[in-house]
């Protein structure tokens, strides 16, 4: 995956409220955040091999250009929108390049 694959454009959505409702259940309300360029790749062969063995869900990896908001979010309060799909991430964002680059484990939300 090289940096000069950025080439979908994708809305970065950030947690607004967890709240619970009346009878218990967890409510979360996200909002749009900005739209960045991003190399999406789904994860194949070996990664994806990789990935089911250590018993992740994680079904791609996406790449953007560092930003603070997002090197410091989590997967309980991010996600990436790519149209219609949905991305949850999973784990923390991981720096690449001397911090010019962040490269993000996310699944699919069903």
């Amino acid at each position: 995956m090289s940096a000069g694959r950025m080439d979908t454009l994708v809305t970065l959505q950030f947690i607004d409220q967890d709240t619970r409702s009346e009878s218990g259940s967890r409510k979360v309300n996200w909002v749009d955040g900005d739209k960045v360029w991003a190399d999406i790749e789904d994860l194949r062969g070996q990664l994806f091999f990789a990935a089911d063995q250590a018993n992740s869900k994680t079904t791609a990896r996406i790449r953007i250009y560092y930003r603070d908001d997002v090197a410091k979010a989590t997967g309980k309060t991010l996600r990436i929108k790519d149209g219609d799909t949905v991305y949850l991430v999973e784990g923390r964002p991981i720096r690449l390049k001397n911090r010019s680059q962040l490269e993000l484990m996310v699944y699919e939300r069903v």
